[in-house]
């Protein structure tokens, strides 16, 4: 059945369609499926939970950060990564939602943002400011990517990500400014966040980041000092992302 809203082709059995949110039933006068317009008010707004174990989000992390280092395995880490932590979501409305993206699909992507984090380690000018041009761009390039390769329940969502490169410029830029302010910028981060989730669309249900400034700021300053003990930081890693994927939710757009 394909939503008359959105062109999603939804299971035989679904009442509503699973990118959209759009009430489906079938004319059985005519056979077709009709997808009634969407209420004006928004009829749903439901979180975003998460089924990650301690360990193994501790030990993903861990092969990301060294896979990165290392460079050459860049594209197999970082993809695997956005599988296997995307495969732990829980979404509502669907049963599954997935990466199907590739390490062959942006293998060079992954090896730029594998040696980016090299660039500050230079001492030649041009490469300490590199950085601030170079990684919005490559951020650019991941999200669209990631955003564009989702699946529902094994039916690729037709999503994609508006957001400019020079707005990507303008919040890294507001991001290292409010650092010298010492808390403002987690209400910045917060801000970005919000951005971010408005600028995917493609379908009739948007992502929505609820997180606060205030929330973001002192659950942040507890992790950076557990890794100051390094004992507790598989369980304060644990604790932090959960929060984080909770403050996502989607909701029928208006």
């Amino acid at each position: 059945m394909f939503c008359t809203k959105c062109g999603v082709d939804n299971p035989n059995t679904a009442n509503i369609c699973i990118a959209c949110g759009t009430s489906l039933s079938v004319n059985p006068a005519m056979g077709f499926v009709v997808g009634p317009p969407p209420l004006p008010t928004v009829f749903f707004s439901q979180g975003i939970e998460t089924s990650m174990g301690v360990g193994a989000l501790f030990g993903r992390v861990l092969l990301l950060m060294f896979g990165t280092l290392l460079i050459v395995p860049a594209p197999w880490v970082i993809t695997n990564f956005y599988k296997w932590f995307i495969a732990q979501l829980q979404f509502p409305r669907v049963s599954r939602v997935e990466f199907t993206g590739s390490p062959g699909d942006k293998w060079f992507l992954c090896i730029m943002l594998a040696l980016s984090g090299y660039l500050g380690a230079s001492q030649h000018s041009f490469f300490q400011i590199l950085p601030l041009f170079l990684s919005p761009y490559l951020s650019l390039l991941l999200i669209r990517w990631v955003v564009g390769k989702l699946a529902a329940d094994g039916r690729a969502l037709p999503l994609k990500f508006t957001g400019g490169y020079w707005r990507f410029v303008g919040w890294y830029l507001l991001i290292g400014v409010s650092m010298l302010t010492i808390i403002g910028w987690a209400w910045v981060v917060a801000a970005n966040m919000r951005w971010i989730c408005c600028k995917v669309e493609g379908t009739n249900t948007q992502v929505v980041f609820k997180g606060t400034g205030l929330g973001i700021l002192w659950r942040s300053i507890v992790f950076v000092l557990s890794t100051i003990v390094i004992i507790p930081i598989p369980w304060t890693l644990h604790w932090y992302v959960r929060w984080f994927v909770r403050q996502f939710s989607l909701e029928s757009r208006v």
